[in-house]
């Protein structure tokens, strides 16, 4: 969809304009009217949103100590938090805050005084957009609003449902609120003429409603939703309500669409009236949403359903979130956009007012104008629009709507002020944009003529345009599984991948293919009946074959320009590319990932080639050092030989592919020894790399048993390097063995390698707690713990160690178990029976050392497969086995710090050094984690696993690795051989100009 407001001819389109014009300047004359005005009438929060459009840093800070202060709990943590948040006395605060920290200097003030001061602020600013946490409260708004002749619709504040206790806590919150209300009304003298037919209004977050929310799984959450909603909407009709089903995040849209669609076509509800859907109109492709839902309530013969147009709340975390995953960003970036395509949609509705009936939700003047011209224009009833507005904001524009004889209907947030935070703060963003409509008008005192301007017409502004730092990397976009056609070529490849089960794989010497009567059974841990294919078993004497075939590759391909080499990387990754969903499919079987896990692992295989072919694009040129007269100085990489690469089952892909590509790019040739259980996935990357043309021998393909082979070709004496990712246990003994000069061995070999951790979360006693449940979850049961990086301790401040614990676990009770082909599941099986003894023993070893929290049954696991479900254990002893040894499965330790340092001292207690966490919103703790915490990779306020290529280059120290990062700058160069040449260019005397 464009941006043009219609198809008219220009003629109607001037007429149109000049309504809108002369609706404008009567609409801002009414305003000005108002004795109150946005910013004189709230004088404390006036002051934070002037403070906050002056300065985006001080703006940063601001926000962040009002998202923070509900969680401070003692006077002495307000002034702690505000010396850090604040650390001088600024001139540039806000009086209030100013106020504030200068008292944290003076003597004679105490801590409480101090903290009334900070907490009246702060309580007054919440006020302002969140008028209570009661229904008495609200219902006292609601009947002021009547007052002035104004409905509503209320929504019960929450961010984030983690959990089915809690989903169902909200369900119930809704169906009592519904009640409540509908005795208020019953009880006290209230107008509703405005809204004779639904004197009550809520508003409904679907996500609120299923804590396993999941656009991947459209049916199983469109199922679970719709079982919570169906006892809202009865309740409902019940008491005469309007339910409007609110838009979230772009992700959950078509999902909410669906079930919205889905719930009104059933008989029970198909000719309730009383629902609404909501439309954001920032969303690129928001237009054809609309006509999508037109064209239902047309076909479907509704005539009773509200739209509500919005302009959207979440600009953001949209742009964010794509720009992390690689994804087009799906909101205009352009604000003229988004308002010349509130404007078409508005007109859209209106002239499909006999089918649904139009709510303008929006501050923008010239949105507002635009609608009320529109009616005029086209003759709407009275009753097919009406225009909202959200509770603190606009009073004065509120008011003039209303004596322009136009139903006005107020957003009311209520609930407590922890979990309304995320609401009040995106407020405060919304009214300190520089863009915004209301600071425009009142702060900036602009002119009619700038606020009423078209859309079509405005100047690009810079608001929104986020630009990647120099030299940084795009990396390969996650599959977004929400979308239908995605999720139909996921299906479309697991049907074909079950079809090629059982079949036979070679081996691949110097490009040859080597069948052999010895096999590999690669089985499927869900099911392992079943077989996922027959690999021939290489043998030591095929292992000498590998080596001599790639030392004769060698030869050669050292020799072979850099940018050739990295042209055939490149290639390998368009191949790989264009099968993607194949790669997928099979990891989904072979190795028990689910469905985005599994997309994600040969994103970052995709991301290896590309990121290296660039790499060695840099390091090949050599480097000039010291300019001296008479001489040349140069600094270049030489490759090292023979390499071996031995790769793990957990990233069947990436990390084979990341290790065997770097080494390859260097100007080295491989042989390619995977791990058993993943050997299918690792003949999927030999057949690209020699459909990419790499020549025959540089790669040679070598599944076998570790202990024989892989172990032989450590030791052989022609090989010149190993790249490792395993157990410590065998990183260590490689190590060792490499370290062995055997006779006819050439040079010390070269180990690279990454051996595991036992990483932790700290969650600070000040954490978000729904956000550390949510990454906490995350890091320690994605790929059921089967990842190096995952966390296996989460140390928690004991001020909230209750709560978290509490929440964990029922957050983790509503986790999905089950075979990964099914696209809910969040939780797959173990690699193998080895694998599952071996977690089964610390489990039961953890029923001594720490108190069991959660286990899950076996009558609620799969019969067949590999499963264990998410296991947590608290009051761990931190020097209990379960809290010192890698388990590589989903067992959780909790354990309980008594303060912050204490809580680094237990994380840092361990031989392994390679990822952690912390969740924290105090600038002083952040500090003291980033140098204190001993880990390769330090996460904060984020889960701790899924680095990306070039982003967060992974590896780890102390025993976690030898070493530098995978996916880093560093990389390459341990591959390689560096070498300083020096040319004197002195010749009797006469030295000839340098050419550097």
């Amino acid at each position: 969809m464009g941006i043009s407001l219609n198809n008219k001819s220009s003629e109607i389109n001037n007429e149109l304009e000049k309504l809108i014009q002369s609706t404008g300047k009567r609409l801002f004359r009414r305003v000005q009217e108002e004795t109150e005005t946005f910013i004189n009438s709230r004088w404390w929060e006036s002051q934070v949103l002037e403070w906050c459009m002056k300065d985006n840093f001080l703006k940063t800070k601001i926000l962040r100590f009002i998202d923070v202060f509900p969680a401070l709990k003692t006077p002495k943590q307000v002034i702690k938090y505000l010396r850090e948040y604040f650390p001088d006395p600024e001139h540039r605060l806000p009086i209030p805050l100013r106020i504030g920290v200068s008292a944290t200097k003076l003597p004679f003030l105490t801590s409480r005084a101090l903290y009334s001061i900070v907490n009246l602020g702060v309580t007054k600013m919440a006020k302002q957009f969140i008028p209570g946490s009661t229904v008495e409260q609200a219902f006292d708004v609601v009947k002021n609003l009547k007052k002035e002749n104004m409905d509503f619709t209320i929504d019960i504040l929450g961010e984030a449902t983690t959990s089915e206790l809690q989903a169902e806590i909200y369900m119930k919150r809704y169906i009592e609120l519904i009640r409540e209300l509908s005795e208020f009304f019953q009880r006290e003298v209230v107008r509703t003429d405005t809204d004779k037919s639904y004197p009550i209004n809520v508003s409904i977050k679907l996500s609120s409603l299923y804590s396993q929310f999941n656009p991947v799984d459209p049916e199983g959450t469109g199922k679970e939703v719709k079982e919570r909603l169906r006892k809202i909407l009865r309740i409902a009709r019940e008491f005469n309500t309007f339910v409007n089903i609110d838009m979230e995040q772009y992700c959950y849209r078509d999902l909410t669409i669906r079930i919205f669609k889905e719930i009104f076509e059933e008989d029970e509800f198909s000719d309730f009236e009383g629902a609404g859907l909501v439309v954001q109109a920032y969303l690129k492709d928001s237009g054809r949403m609309v006509d999508d839902i037109l064209s239902w309530a047309k076909q479907k013969r509704r005539k009773g359903f509200t739209i509500r147009l919005v302009r959207g709340a979440y600009w953001d975390y949209e742009v964010i979130s794509a720009r992390q995953k690689g994804w087009e960003i799906p909101v205009f970036t352009q604000k003229r956009e988004t308002d010349a395509n509130f404007e078409r949609i508005a007109e859209t509705l209106l002239r499909n007012s006999d089918v649904v009936r139009t709510a303008i939700a929006s501050h923008n003047f010239r949105n507002i104008a635009h609608a009320i011209a529109m009616t005029t224009f086209l003759n709407i009833p009275d009753d097919r629009i009406e225009f909202q507005l959200l509770y603190g904001m606009g009073d004065t524009i509120k008011k003039a709507i209303v004596s322009m004889d136009f139903p006005v209907r107020v957003y009311i947030p209520f609930g407590e002020l922890i979990p309304g935070m995320g609401y009040l703060v995106r407020r405060l963003l919304e009214n300190s944009s520089n863009v915004s409509f209301l600071m425009q008008s009142f702060a900036h005192r602009l002119n009619e003529e700038t606020l009423f301007q078209n859309p079509l017409n405005q100047k690009p502004s810079n608001f929104g345009t986020m630009i990647s730092p120099e030299g940084s990397k795009e990396h390969e976009p996650f599959t977004d599984f929400s979308k239908e056609e995605n999720r139909n070529y996921m299906e479309k490849a697991l049907a074909s991948a079950r079809k090629d089960l059982s079949g036979e794989y070679p081996l691949v010497i110097d490009g040859k293919k080597i069948y052999t009567n010895d096999k590999i059974l690669s089985l499927n841990p869900s099911d392992p009946d079943e077989a996922i294919g027959e690999v021939s078993k290489a043998s030591r004497e095929h292992a000498e074959l590998a080596v001599d075939s790639a030392l004769k590759a060698f030869k050669s391909w050292q020799y072979v320009p850099a940018n050739k080499r990295s042209e055939y990387l490149i290639a390998a990754a368009k191949v790989m590319r264009q099968r993607r969903f194949e790669l997928v499919a099979l990891q989904v079987y072979e190795v028990g990932k689910n469905w985005e896990e599994a997309d994600a692992d040969v994103a970052e295989a995709i991301d290896y080639l590309e990121y290296y072919a660039s790499e060695m694009n840099r390091l090949e040129k050599p480097r000039i050092l010291q300019h001296i007269p008479g001489e040349t100085n140069e600094y270049m990489y030489k490759p090292r030989g023979v390499g071996v690469v031995i790769a793990p089952w957990n990233f069947p892909l990436a990390i084979l592919t990341g290790m065997t590509s770097a080494a390859v790019v260097a100007g080295n040739t491989v042989v390619m020894k995977p791990a058993e259980q993943s050997s299918v996935t690792a003949f999927k990357f030999m057949e690209i790399l020699i459909e990419a043309g790499l020549p025959p021998g540089v790669v040679n393909y070598l599944p076998g048993i570790g202990e024989e082979v892989g172990e032989y070709l450590v030791r052989n004496p022609k090989t010149s390097f190993i790249a490792f990712t395993g157990s410590h246990e065998v990183g260590t003994y490689i190590n060792r063995i490499a370290s062995e000069i055997k006779e006819g061995q050439e040079g010390i070999k070269r180990v690279i390698a990454e051996m595991g951790g036992k990483n932790a979360i700290i969650v600070d006693d000040d954490a978000d707690i729904d956000d550390a449940v949510k990454g906490t979850l995350s890091s320690a049961f994605g790929y059921q713990g089967q990842k190096c990086s995952a966390c296996s301790r989460a140390i928690v401040l004991k001020g909230i160690y209750e709560d978290f614990l509490r929440k964990l676990a029922e957050s983790a009770k509503g986790v999905k178990i089950g075979n990964p082909v099914q696209p809910a599941v969040t939780i797959g099986p173990l690699i193998d029976e080895e694998a599952f003894n071996k977690v089964s023993r610390y489990v039961e070893a953890g029923k001594k050392d720490g108190q069991l929290v959660l286990e899950t049954g076996k009558d609620n696991l799969p019969q067949k497969g590999y499963f264990i479900g998410p296991t947590i254990f608290a009051d761990v002893n931190p020097d209990s086995a379960i809290a010192q040894e890698e388990i590589f499965g989903p067992v959780l330790s909790v354990i309980k710090a008594e303060n912050f340092n204490k809580a680094i001292d237990i994380a840092n207690n361990t031989k392994y050094a390679l990822t952690g966490g912390l969740y924290s919103r105090s600038p002083e703790h952040i500090r003291i984690a980033r140098e204190r915490f001993q880990a390769g990779n330090f996460y904060i306020n984020r889960k701790i696993t899924g680095a990306v290529v070039c982003r967060q280059p992974f590896g780890g120290f102390k025993m976690s690795g030898i070493g530098s990062k995978a996916g880093g700058p560093d990389y390459l160069v341990q591959f390689m051989i560096p070498v300083t040449i020096t040319e004197n260019t002195l010749r009797h005397g006469f030295a000839a100009e340098e050419e550097y």
